[in-house]
């Protein structure tokens, strides 16, 4: 069965630091457990901690966690910083910036998209 690919804690971190804050239905908690909404809540963001303390208490939440296609898709249209991610016939997997920075040998798509959009994060924004 295929399931959406969600970006880890640390990415979901740096995501926050550098102002995601696009509506999700997922979270981590400080220590980096992943949770889902019930249906008493509706979606969450990243300012809901600040805005609504007694909220993100009841949630313990930290930050939110989304998919890896919704981060690059954010990088793309709040950073205009494109992602590419290309496959070998070995069955590997590289990821391409396009700005001529590329990285190869990633055994899965789902790592090539982690690792770029964490280097995104920490070397473009």
């Amino acid at each position: 069965m295929i399931q959406e690919q969600y970006v880890t804690f640390e990415v979901a971190k740096l995501l926050k630091e550098k102002d995601f804050n696009e509506e999700v239905r997922t979270y981590y908690d400080e220590f980096g457990k992943e949770h889902d909404l019930s249906d008493d809540f509706s979606d969450i963001k990243n300012t809901d901690i600040d805005a609504y303390p007694e909220f993100a208490d009841s949630l313990d939440f930290h930050c939110t966690r989304p998919t890896q296609q919704m981060a690059m898709r954010w990088l793309r249209e709040v950073h205009d910083i494109k992602i590419m991610i290309r496959p070998y016939v070995d069955g590997t997997y590289s990821y391409e910036i396009l700005n001529g920075f590329w990285y190869v040998n990633f055994d899965s798509y789902e790592d090539a998209a982690e690792a770029a959009i964490k280097y995104c994060l920490e070397n473009l924004i």
